[in-house]
């Protein structure tokens, strides 16, 4: 075959391959879609086997334009706008009671005429009113599904989960959450942030509970993340107050440019721009009174002593502040631990590492460290580093 030839057949299949290449001629616009961005879930009364979802779909063209299928405005249901079938102009939400995730959607797009697209999920809220049951049933159904994004951020509520994403504000209360949660704000060290997977993970892993932030509508409307909460499958639960919550994150790693008021013996003083490095481990494993290590390293900035900065601190004196600082957050993290322990819940993960570095202690994890876990001993050790830039004057 000659040169010509080959160029002519190359050619000739360039040219046919192109019409199966990937192009526009499927293409479909944003707002031909629904994007699903919000999920929130509660127990529906006197009916355990059935669940209420409550969908949340921003809107990013004319509300009353678009959306309307048989006379009936999409996300209405046929009813006037409520906290069941809440709308904006920002957002729709679609209310469905039904057995199974699948259904409620299904039944859900019925309401509207635009498919429900879940690969840019941003939220899921629980209510603190589920049974451990029912909040296994969602999340496998969540996992389950290879349409719905695992990234999406988990939190629980005291309130009806569907109030929170009824709640008005500058965006759609799903992606306020998102920003909130995935942004590096300075109070987000009150915060227990945790991803659908990562809840899911703890979930159906031995040694660890699965902890979620709480959320709730302020005084003021806003939405408001603190803390944390968490339940076992022994239908234990408990609530952490931010304060709490800041040792735990501080021993996860999770602290950055917190801020913390030391008020241990003597007279009370600030810390700023604090991070915090932590580990923990666990020894005298298999035995029925382990012990729980934990260590952490804090570093932070003198904001504000008793001298308002008007006198420079000399080195003896910031020593002891590092002592008083260090010994408070000793008792508040051995505080801490010991209100999980009593509700017999191990979110920090002390049996999953022992079943980790000890495989054969397996079966010890599984049976007999709840017991063990309760009745184990505590030792914290905080180490401070303090940073003083001088006085003001």
């Amino acid at each position: 075959m000659n040169r010509r030839w080959q160029k002519i057949l190359t050619l000739s299949f360039t040219t046919v391959i192109t019409l199966f290449l990937p192009g526009c001629w499927d293409y479909h616009r944003i707002n031909d879609r629904a994007q699903v961005i919000g999920i929130a879930v509660d127990a529906v009364p006197k009916q355990p086997q059935l669940i209420q979802y409550t969908f949340q779909v921003p809107l990013f063209s004319d509300p009353e334009s678009r959306g309307k299928v048989g006379g009936i405005r999409a996300g209405e249901g046929g009813k006037q706008p409520s906290a069941t079938n809440a709308s904006s102009d920002k957002f729709r939400n679609f209310t469905e009671v039904a057995p199974t995730l699948m259904q409620a959607i299904t039944h859900a797009q019925m309401h509207y005429d635009r498919n429900f697209y879940f690969n840019n999920l941003e939220s899921v809220i629980l209510s603190e009113k589920l049974k451990t049951s029912t909040i296994e049933k969602v999340l496998a159904a969540l996992m389950r599904s290879g349409n719905i994004d695992k990234m999406a951020f988990v939190a629980f509520s005291r309130d009806p989960a569907k109030d929170i994403l009824a709640v008005e504000a500058s965006s759609p209360p799903a992606d306020v959450m998102e920003r909130i949660l995935g942004g590096d704000l300075k109070q987000i060290a009150y915060v227990a942030r945790t991803r659908l997977w990562e809840y899911w993970r703890d979930f159906v892993s031995i040694g660890v509970d699965p902890h979620a932030p709480t959320v709730k509508v302020d005084p003021d409307g806003n939405l408001m993340f603190s803390g944390l909460y968490a339940v076992n499958r022994g239908k234990q639960s408990v609530n952490l107050t931010p304060e709490e919550t800041m040792m735990f994150n501080l021993i996860n790693n999770q602290i950055k440019n917190a801020s913390l008021w030391v008020n241990y013996g003597g007279q009370p003083f600030e810390l700023s721009f604090m991070r915090g490095s932590g580990r923990f481990f666990v020894t005298n494993v298999p035995s029925s009174h382990p012990v729980l290590h934990i260590r952490a390293t804090v570093r932070a900035q003198l904001a504000q002593d008793p001298n308002w900065g008007l006198e420079n601190v000399s080195q003896k004196e910031l020593y002891q502040d590092e002592w008083r600082a260090s010994q408070q957050m000793d008792e508040e993290i051995r505080a801490t631990i010991e209100k999980l322990k009593n509700k017999d819940l191990d979110i920090l993960g002390f049996g999953q590492q022992v079943s980790v570095l000890h495989p054969r202690l397996k079966s010890y994890i599984e049976h007999d460290w709840g017991r063990a876990y309760k009745q184990a001993q505590i030792d914290v050790k905080v180490r401070m580093l303090i940073n003083y830039k001088g006085n003001l004057m």
